[in-house]
């Protein structure tokens, strides 16, 4: 019988890391790439460019270009007199289909050690392509989705992540996701008689956004060893950007390590400074000059 010395929160982690647009979740990766890690990235918002460039200011830029793969899953749009909408959804089944023969040889996600990062980028745009992917089967594609179809990708995309959060799969899992707001609703009489979902007072939360309703944002959570926050302090040029770890205002973290894990950490070294604290060191095949610039723990 194992002990809790022999957990496997000590080889790998897995994280939800929420934030509105642009306060940096995709960017903030660059850390964990100088620290040594590879990146498998299932990009689904087609939006790695800022990851790119900030790899591409570095001395060593080549090599840590070559430590991230990454496969670009989005569906085809056509124009349909005034709308635009999808002419086929396949992203959904080939994300799934990457996770059981990642391209160029790189074998299941299911084979990949504790060096190795795999990055949903982001849960709403797969919530998004789980939703189009079952109105293609319901051959509805393009229309307004009804309650059984966003029923049907939710589940989809809670077994996704019940699969990634398994000891199953050995590698470390971050997944990228906005934040969405939702609250508690209670039945009311209205004064001519009818029943009513009337939001509960202070019941507003900010959970992941998963692009498929939201029955699901408020479980989102349990599937993660941790769930952390990106936000920015200030405005203006004196603005800047941080980790949250614990939780603030109305969004709900949560930080597996309270005791060595600091309340919020820069976004430049920030998740390599995470991994570190969690893990209590960094993969072993680092090599010291990729750490300039990550700050002792």
């Amino acid at each position: 019988m194992p002990s809790l010395e022999d957990h496997q929160s000590d080889s790998c982690t897995k994280l939800l890391l929420i934030g509105d647009s642009g306060m940096g979740k995709t960017g903030s990766l660059v850390s964990l790439v100088k620290a040594g890690y590879k990146l498998r990235i299932a990009d689904m918002d087609n939006g790695l460019d800022i990851l790119k460039n900030l790899l591409r200011s570095e001395p060593n830029a080549s090599e840590l270009l070559q430590r991230v793969n990454y496969q670009t899953l989005t569906d085809p749009m056509r124009v349909a007199g005034v709308q635009i909408i999808p002419s086929k959804a396949e992203a959904w089944s080939k994300l799934v289909g990457i996770l059981q023969n990642w391209p160029e040889g790189q074998g299941k996600i299911s084979e990949w050690g504790p060096d190795t990062v795999f990055v949903l980028d982001t849960l709403n745009f797969a919530g998004k392509a789980a939703v189009r992917f079952v109105q293609s089967l319901n051959a509805r594609l393009g229309q307004q989705p009804n309650w059984g179809e966003y029923y049907s990708a939710q589940q989809m995309l809670e077994s996704l992540c019940a699969m990634l959060y398994s000891d199953q799969i050995k590698c470390n899992v971050i997944v990228l996701s906005h934040v969405r707001e939702v609250s508690k609703k209670e039945d009311r009489i209205s004064p001519d008689g009818r029943v009513q979902k009337v939001e509960i007072e202070g019941s507003r939360r900010g959970y992941a956004e998963t692009g498929a309703g939201t029955a699901l944002s408020p479980n989102m959570g349990r599937y993660f060893n941790g769930v952390l926050m990106m936000d920015q302090i200030g405005s203006g040029p004196s603005a800047r950007k941080i980790i949250r770890t614990v939780s603030f205002e109305n969004i709900g973290l949560k930080n597996p390590s309270p005791n060595l894990v600091r309340p919020e950490y820069p976004i430049a070294t920030g998740l390599a400074d995470y991994f570190r604290a969690v893990r209590g060191s960094l993969p072993v095949a680092t090599k010291p000059a990729v750490l300039a610039g990550l700050p002792a723990q």
